[in-house]
């Protein structure tokens, strides 16, 4: 790495070790747990790399542009969080037989680099466990059937149309040299 990149890493480390709520949810965690385990639903091999866990929790470690409620929230949604979360969380529930709420351990990856941590909400694991039953259950009908639904679904049809966004044409302001009189 470069030298620019070990001083953020540094500072950043500096900033979760020194927030007494990161200290604590990091104090004496297990990192880089894999876990292996057949799904219920689909019989299909499942498996998962959580970033720690201890006692009492499932912990990922996130770096964000924007730590605060809002941003975060609004990546974690984006980013599919509540899938992976939800992931980790069944493996888990399926291997050792109980419930381990997930928390993210979130640092802003710009000076001051502001940590937070956040607890995965019910409603945020509920979420993420619909999404993840419907993939899994495409993914086994994928294999069952070896039929690969890209972009299109199961259409037959080939070739997308690509049409300009909605938010960079306003029919109303647009004018054509036909429109223009003279």
């Amino acid at each position: 790495i470069t030298c620019d990149e070990h001083s953020t890493a540094s500072n950043i480390e500096s900033s979760v070790f020194s927030d007494d709520s990161c200290k604590e949810l990091l104090t004496g965690i297990d990192p880089e747990i894999s876990l292996f385990w057949k799904c219920p639903a689909t019989g299909l091999l499942m498996k998962a790399r959580l970033d720690g866990i201890s006692k009492s929790s499932i912990i990922e470690l996130k770096t964000a542009m924007d730590g605060s409620p809002v941003g975060f929230g609004k990546a974690a949604f984006n980013l599919s969080y509540d899938l992976s979360a939800a992931h980790y969380h069944e493996g888990f529930r399926i291997l050792f037989g109980e419930r381990l709420p997930v928390h993210f351990l979130v640092v802003e990856n710009t000076e001051p680099h502001i940590p937070q941590v956040y607890l995965a909400g019910d409603d945020f694991i509920d979420l993420g466990f619909a999404k993840w039953l419907s993939a899994v259950t495409l993914l086994s009908q994928c294999i069952d059937d070896d039929t690969w639904p890209g972009y299109l679904g199961f259409s037959e049809d080939k070739i997308l149309m690509l049409n300009a966004p909605a938010w960079t044409t306003k029919k109303e302001n647009v004018t054509t040299d036909e429109d223009e009189e003279f």
